[in-house]
Parts: C-alpha cells; structure tokens; sequence
C-alpha cells in the first residue's frame, strides 16, 4: 500500500548563534480514496473492504450496517482486521450497505455506502 505520512522538519537559529531542529510526523487519512465497492468471492481479487491510511489511527471504529439498520460489521481500536463482507461467518448478499468511520472521540464521522458485488 502506498503510504502518504510525510515527515515536516524545522530549524530555528537564533541572533547569538543558537541552533535547534525538529520533526513531526504528519498522518494521512484520505477520505477521498475509501472504497465503495469489494467482492469477497474468495478469488483474492477485492476480498475485504481495505480502507487506505486508517491503521494511522488507533482509536478510530467503523460499523458498518445493512438497509433495515442492523450492525454487520463493527471494528473498534484501529481498523487492524479488514470487513471481508461477512456477519457471523456468513457472507452476506450484493447490496449497499452504509458505514460510519470514527477517526476518534471528537471528530466528525465519515459517513457513506459500501457496495458487495458477487
């Protein structure tokens, strides 16, 4: 996978000739690139539903739900097992499906549709 983390440096020099430098990393989590559609069909093509740069966080959830509102997935403390499309065991049918993605405790959810095709 493509990784985005840039490290940001500075240096300061002072008038008397005093000099300090540090760095910080900076973490992507591009909201853009969360995929849409997967197709767990065991053909090791699009099995889970990876989404880029989540592991960056490790406090963030995801729950996932079909269209009656029933939670088909839910992964908490970082996204470190990828949904493979199934709910207790079982795979579950092409449809949309709509997920709530927590980066932590005070920002805004991502909210949108996934799709599973078969």
């Amino acid at each position: 996978m493509f990784n985005r983390n840039k490290y940001l440096s500075v240096e300061i020099n002072s008038d008397f000739g005093c000099k300090s430098s540090d760095s910080i990393k900076i973490l992507s989590c591009a909201v853009d690139s969360i995929p849409s559609v997967f197709t767990p069909n065991g053909d090791g093509d699009n099995d889970f539903w990876i989404i880029p740069y989540l592991q960056n966080y490790p406090e963030a959830s995801v729950d996932v739900y079909d269209r009656w509102g029933n939670m088909v997935f839910h992964a908490e403390r970082g996204y470190n097992k990828p949904w493979d499309g199934k709910v207790n065991g079982v795979f579950l049918p092409t449809e949309n499906y709509i997920y709530i993605i927590k980066i932590d405790k005070t920002s805004i959810p991502f909210v949108g549709n996934v799709t599973i095709i078969k």
